[in-house]
């Protein structure tokens, strides 16, 4: 998250750069539409994608920037999905066969990062008050107000 103990003065060209991360992310398909859709090779690359963009927007925030936690833990989010190991669910039986039955794991992996990336991205949000299309708005936190 990101850190707010310290005053920082935004200026236009960091909180653009933030709009233009969150404009990119918004495009990212991978990151919001119904799990029956995804195709894993393809949300690797989307994944590979987004990582990279995370990198592209660390070299032009600058060091002091608060956004600088949050991108990074999105890129780590990205980084944990392509390299660790998915889950295995060798004990579970599904009740219906077919195209999904063996990529549980998979599934799963993809929804904690939909959940690490939707943490980040509402806090940039919030910080920097940037609204959020409503696609990509469904991994954000849910409001906690009543």
């Amino acid at each position: 998250m990101l850190g707010f103990g310290t005053s920082w003065d935004i200026s236009n060209a960091e909180r653009d750069e933030v709009r233009k991360l969150l404009a990119f992310l918004e495009d990212r398909r991978v990151l919001y539409v119904p799990h029956h859709l995804e195709i894993q090779i393809q949300v690797e690359r989307s994944v590979q994608e987004i990582r990279k963009r995370c990198t592209d927007a660390l070299g032009i925030v600058s060091e002091r920037s608060p956004s600088l936690t949050a991108i990074r833990a999105m890129r780590a989010a990205c980084r944990r999905f392509l390299e660790e190991p998915h889950a295995e669910f060798g004990n579970y039986q599904p009740r219906e066969h077919g195209r999904f039955q063996d990529q549980h794991g998979f599934f799963t992996a993809l929804g904690e990062l939909r959940t690490r990336i939707g943490m980040q991205i509402a806090a940039l949000a919030s910080y920097y008050e940037i609204e959020i299309e409503p696609e990509l708005a469904t991994i954000l936190p849910p409001d906690d107000t009543d």
